[in-house]
Formats: structure tokens, sequence, C-alpha cells
């Protein structure tokens, strides 16, 4: 069955049902095509993080379906700090990597001196999770960076788009 758009909002051909989009800034209504959902924890209010330890940034609530999740993690490395690693991902268990290491967004941090004052704070983009759900579950955004001599701060964004 082909589904063919004449231009004008018109439908032709054996089709019976058309998904329309929306033709202004509103949100797709819950539990449609299009839903949004999200979940942001400000550079702001960035939380203190122990070396070497996954732990959950935000968190967001998925009803019954099939999502797209996806996430940035940043981290704010104090100058002084030594670091091995940052690891990103979303995960549907709270403070645990996701057991798919293709879910995993992860790089080297600087040397200690690398880093200063004026150095942005190093940000993850996280791939695209196909997330298919029975029922509701919570999904997290999950932060794990090693780092010794002094601290590093943590804050990011964990969002999700139904599919169908």
């Amino acid at each position: 069955m082909s589904l063919i758009l004449d231009g004008t909002a018109g439908v032709t051909g054996p089709a019976t049902k058309v998904i329309v989009g929306t033709t202004t800034n509103d949100s797709a209504t819950a539990g449609y095509v299009g839903e949004y959902v999200e979940g942001v924890l400000a550079a702001g209010s960035a939380t203190a993080l122990t070396t070497a330890t996954p732990q959950t940034l935000v968190s967001i609530s998925l009803t019954a379906g099939d999502w797209d999740v996806t996430g940035m993690v940043g981290v704010q490395p104090n100058p002084a700090a030594t670091y091995s690693y940052t690891i990103g991902c979303v995960s549907p268990t709270n403070n645990t990597l996701n057991s798919l290491q293709t879910n995993w967004a992860s790089h080297t941090q600087f040397p200690a001196g690398a880093i200063s004052t004026t150095t942005a704070d190093p940000k993850l983009t996280l791939p695209m999770v196909r997330v298919s759900l029975a029922s509701t579950t919570t999904y997290y955004l999950i932060c794990d960076a090693a780092f010794t001599v002094s601290s590093c701060l943590g804050f990011g964004r964990i969002s999700a788009r139904r599919v169908r």
C-alpha cells in the first residue's frame, strides 16, 4: 500500500489513514507518536562525582511503547585533578553503566595542568538507543569519571521521543 500526498494536504491512492504532523510549536499528546520527555541537571546545579563510580545525574519515566533515548553528559573538572576517563550512558538501572557498551560514549580527559578555569566543560553526546517497553520504566543518565587529586562535578540531559 502506498501513500501519496498531493502537496495540499489531500490524500490520493488507497490510503485511509494519515499521520499528520503539527503545524505549530506545540507538543505531541502523551501516548502519541512524537511525545517528548526530558530530564535536565543544569551545569549550575552540577553534582559531585566519586572517582571511578557510575552515578545517576538525572532520570526520566517512560511509559509503555517504543522510544528513541539519547543524552549529553558534561563534567566540570578541577584544574588540579588528573583524569583518566569519562563515560556517559543511558541505563535502565540506577547508578549503573548500561551493560551494552555500544550505548556508551567515552573519552580521555585532560591531564593535570591542561585545564584552567577558562577551559570549557567537556561534554559527551550519547548515541541514540532504541528502548521498547511493555510497562512504565525509569531510565537514568549515568556519568562515570576517573580522576585523582581534587574533585569533579557532573551535569547533563536525557531525552526520549516516542517513535511508535
